[in-house]
């Protein structure tokens, strides 16, 4: 029984982590948008992999703001 509660211990704090990560990410990538906005860092200074990253993620999210608003046009709709 002891092992058994550890063990969901170790597991709950593990999906902490993992949601904590997620999390930290978008902050991340907050604080790179900020310092390039602000001049501070400009996106060529980063190697080319992370600027790939940040883009496709950039593009990634856009394409998912346009998709909440076709979303939540369509709910305003049904009320």
């Amino acid at each position: 029984a002891l092992a058994w509660f550890a063990n969901q211990t170790v597991e709950s704090s593990l999906l902490q982590l993992k949601q904590s990560d997620l999390d930290m990410i978008r902050v991340l990538e907050d604080l790179i948008t900020v310092l390039i906005q602000k001049g501070v860092v400009r996106i060529t200074d980063l190697p080319e992999a992370a600027q790939s990253k940040l883009v496709g993620r950039s593009k990634a999210r856009d394409a998912l703001g346009g998709l909440n608003r076709l979303i939540n046009d369509d709910e305003s709709g049904l009320i």
